[in-house]
């Protein structure tokens, strides 16, 4: 070869070389589109779906088996790096995910690794909620969280920011209430026997969830927050008397509670406001409508549902600290 067709040869590669650069995102985003729509079952895409700060592995065969499809994929140009530091160059968007009769919109982090797609899905956008992304900077993405308001059709806005976390796998920097708390754990921890979940939900809420089961009792916990407080309870009790009387399961519920968990401020108080109630002939329930509020003070209260069937008792409080 002559220097002449040499030195062409080498511009011209230089040129594709540049091109392709300058043009990665969009080439990129175009074959794992195509990737994903044509090729879903073949073993070249590979889906992580985030559950309760865990990563469930999809294969091809599961996403056969389940009828997944997934469809409007759309990318985000600002938000080029690695994101959950494996190495491997990543950017996130946004991808429909249809399985037997559900379809549902997630933000979704996309990775190109030789051949092969791997989608990890972290925040379902289901109506209650709008998502949209804006930017990715220092490991971090920014996201705006819209979430229905108490009067009608009204949404809150927020901002919030993300980075990855090896234990929970995704992490709120954005302060919320949560922030202010060094121990998130709702029982104590003397108390044996309680499983303990912390994760980030569908509306990007930081959540710490705890369950505790004796006998024929269980109680599943939740305290989550971002500019409001909330602390929920709900308990099932499986095998009651003919005489049961469901205030005096309650209370007593109430005062184990108060001993065993790191609220007992909270609780003397919900415990109290059920006895004035009682004293004053009001009910503190509506079954399982939560219409009622059973107010502390003015930006303070709780709602109980409850329900019984057969031998079965159950009843839900919702304690709630507003902004």
């Amino acid at each position: 070869m002559n220097k002449h067709i040499k030195s062409k040869t080498l511009l011209l590669v230089f040129f594709y070389g540049y091109l392709f650069c300058y043009g990665q995102k969009e080439i990129k985003a175009d074959y794992i589109k195509k990737t994903i729509t044509d090729s879903l079952y073949n073993g070249n895409v590979i889906l992580f779906e985030h559950n309760r700060g865990k990563l469930h592995l999809r294969f091809s065969d599961y996403l056969k088996q389940k009828k997944y499809k997934i469809s409007d994929i759309k990318f985000n140009k600002n938000t080029i790096g690695d994101f959950n530091d494996n190495g491997i160059t990543d950017f996130f968007g946004t991808i429909r995910i249809k399985r037997w009769a559900r379809n549902e919109l997630y933000i979704c982090l996309f990775e190109l690794n030789d051949n092969t797609i791997t989608i990890y899905n972290y925040f379902e956008m289901g109506p209650y909620s709008k998502l949209s992304i804006k930017g990715y900077k220092n490991d971090t993405l920014n996201i705006h969280t819209q979430k229905w308001g108490r009067e009608g059709q009204v949404y809150i806005d927020r901002f919030v920011s993300i980075v990855h976390d090896e234990k929970n796998i995704i992490k709120i920097v954005t302060p919320s209430k949560f922030d202010e708390m060094k121990n998130i754990n709702i029982f104590k921890d003397s108390i044996k026997n309680i499983k303990r979940e912390s994760f980030i939900n569908n509306s990007i809420i930081r959540s710490q969830y705890e369950s505790y089961f004796k006998k024929n009792i269980s109680i599943e916990s939740e305290l989550s927050g971002f500019d409001n407080f909330n602390l929920r309870f709900t308990v099932l009790n499986k095998d009651i008397v003919k005489d049961f009387e469901k205030t005096k399961f309650i209370l007593q519920t109430l005062e184990f509670l108060e001993s065993n968990t790191r609220f007992p401020t909270i609780l003397t108080k919900i415990e109290k406001k059920i006895l004035t109630k009682k004293e004053d002939k009001l009910s503190i329930s509506d079954k399982m409508r939560y219409n009622i509020k059973n107010y502390i003070n003015s930006n303070t209260y709780f709602i109980v549902g409850e329900y019984r069937l057969a031998n079965d008792y159950l009843f839900d409080i919702i304690y709630v600290e507003e902004n």
